[in-house]
């Protein structure tokens, strides 16, 4: 699920928000969202944003129902709040979804996988692996774009083990 928060850059394609969102201070006067025919510029985000955003929750609530929900993973661009896996380096912000951490609670899913903030894991108080009851949730952290380094993970179901690697390409 590639649905995010607001956030402070232009390209809002896929931008969602939650009940009590204060939605970020923005770089750009001018926000927008692409589809097939081009590219819409919206001047007043503030307010769109508070009429016309689907919400989180809503999006959450019509992924497709698990057989086994304890043997579901899954996989979301935004990672649940509280749980520092969604930690900024240049203030001390976790990004996180509190609409994620209320479903990934309510689901008890074997495992959630997270991006969003690249930095987080190598953050002082940023995460990689972290819990929500059951569900085990992991934030292996992104590259950057011409880095000379590659992260990745290793992920064992059977023995539930988890490993980071980073390196040189």
């Amino acid at each position: 699920m590639n649905f995010i928060l607001d956030h402070p850059f232009g390209c809002k394609d896929r931008v969602v928000t939650e009940d009590h969102y204060i939605p970020q201070q923005q770089f750009s006067l001018v926000a927008g969202t692409s589809h097939k025919y081009g590219y819409d510029e919206i001047y007043n985000w503030l307010s769109y944003s508070q009429n016309y955003l689907p919400h989180m929750c809503d999006l959450l609530n019509n992924l497709p129902k698990p057989h086994n929900p304890h043997k579901t993973i899954y996989i979301m661009h935004m990672p649940p709040a509280g749980l520092r896996l969604g930690q900024l380096f240049y203030q001390d912000l976790d990004i996180g979804s509190i609409d994620i951490y209320e479903f990934l609670k309510q689901q008890q899913s074997l495992l959630s996988l997270h991006g969003h903030i690249h930095e987080c894991p190598d953050t002082e108080k940023g995460k990689r692996i972290n819990q929500i009851l059951n569900t085990t949730c992991i934030q292996p952290g992104q590259t950057e774009l011409f880095d000379t380094h590659m992260i990745y993970a290793l992920l064992d179901l059977q023995n539930k083990e988890y490993r980071r690697y980073v390196i040189g390409v």
